[in-house]
């Protein structure tokens, strides 16, 4: 066999393009509580996420078609310029929420149980 012959086609199959695409994820969430009194106290929350993805798309043309013995089929029309493409998307995203309440729990002739929880939201991207 020469040179020609001797590529396995599945190795020529990968000179038709790659799809890559790579992630990247940061989730943080973090919560304080402080007492003011005995039965009230402030509690304040914060979380934030934040991702990344960054895609790479290429198409090839592939001049040389080979059967599974190795041999050259020819070439059909995919070795164009309309055949070959490169397409690259960055996605960012960030997200993240505030939260703070106040929350008062208090326990009457021992059979009663109060508790009260008044806040407030905050959420952006």
């Amino acid at each position: 066999m020469d040179g020609a012959h001797s590529i396995a086609p599945n190795w020529l199959a990968k000179l038709g393009g790659n799809d890559i695409e790579y992630n990247t994820r940061v989730f943080t969430n973090i919560r304080l509580s402080y007492a003011l009194t005995k039965h009230l106290r402030l509690i304040g929350q914060a979380g934030y996420n934040w991702a990344s993805t960054d895609a790479k798309n290429q198409t090839k043309a592939i001049t040389n078609w080979y059967n599974y013995a190795g041999y050259q089929k020819g070439s059909p029309d995919n070795p164009t310029q309309a055949n070959s493409a490169y397409f690259r998307q960055l996605t960012k995203d960030a997200y993240y929420t505030l939260n703070s309440y106040l929350e008062y729990q208090n326990k009457f002739l021992d059979k009663h149980d109060l508790g009260v929880t008044l806040g407030n939201q905050l959420r952006a991207r």
